[in-house]
């Protein structure tokens, strides 16, 4: 289904597909927010094999890594203060609170502060710039307390560093 057969579609058929889809209609009340969302999910949809199959999500399938600098959208030049930017920006656009039971976009949010974790320490950045994600196993933490830990957890709560690592 094309881009322009989705926009012309009413809204109750529009709810109907993004629900096939795998998607949740909750929050959505306007058409053109349902168009807008029946699109993002059409492009996160693999283009079935022939009329008869029915496609999975994308988080349903197997993971397949993304270069870190693609995740965050910069350049491979990118300043510590773009890659920072850019993190703030997806992360808030991508947080699991602000997308409740939407699991595509917790797993976006995982793969956003991963790709942040490597980006922004230099030597972290060195390392994957030369070796790839071969050189990153060992270098993770938990990205919930990575957001956390940059963009504050609360007042009042207790931080404890051995929580952090995985």
């Amino acid at each position: 289904m094309s881009e322009d057969e989705i926009s012309s579609l009413p809204a109750g058929q529009l709810k109907q597909l993004i629900i096939e889809s795998g998607g949740k209609t909750d929050g959505l009340f306007e058409k053109s927010d349902l168009v807008e969302y029946a699109k993002h999910l059409r492009s996160t949809l693999p283009t079935p094999v022939d009329e008869g199959t029915v496609a999975t999500p994308e988080f349903q399938r197997k993971k397949v890594k993304v270069d870190y600098y693609e995740v965050l959208k910069v350049a491979k030049t990118a300043t510590p203060g773009e890659i920072r930017k850019a993190y703030y920006k997806l992360a808030t656009e991508f947080h699991p609170d602000k997308n409740r039971n939407d699991p595509r976009a917790e797993e976006m949010f995982k793969e956003i502060s991963e790709a942040y974790q490597i980006l922004s320490d230099p030597e972290k950045r060195q390392r994957y710039d030369q070796f790839g994600f071969d050189g990153m196993d060992d270098m993770m933490i938990d990205p919930l307390a990575l957001f956390r830990l940059i963009f504050g957890g609360g007042l009042f709560q207790d931080f404890n560093w051995r929580s952090v690592l995985l």
